[in-house]
């Protein structure tokens, strides 16, 4: 994984991060799910105040959405999206 400190960039650094991951799939759900999953990945490592991109950082945000209840493929599509992140 990559060693990134994910810190407070400015609105069109994250908007342009979250544009990347977005664009890298064509299906307009895919999109939308993509986008989704950027959104709430970012909103709560902000509320939670973690520290760099890591696989332990993505092992506690997956850990918070099986607590939640999320089923298993809404998990994956999640995971996915985020690899893409970590890809860009």
């Amino acid at each position: 994984m990559l060693d990134l400190a994910i810190q407070q960039p400015a609105g069109s650094s994250l908007a342009a991060l979250r544009s990347l991951v977005v664009d890298s799939v064509s299906a307009p759900n895919s999109k939308r799910a993509y986008g989704r999953a950027v959104d709430s990945f970012l909103a709560w490592h902000q509320r939670e105040n973690r520290g760099p991109f890591s696989k332990a950082l993505l092992q506690a945000y997956c850990a918070g959405l099986e607590q939640r209840g999320l089923a298993p493929a809404t998990i994956n599509v999640d995971l996915s999206a985020l690899r893409r992140l970590a890809a860009e």
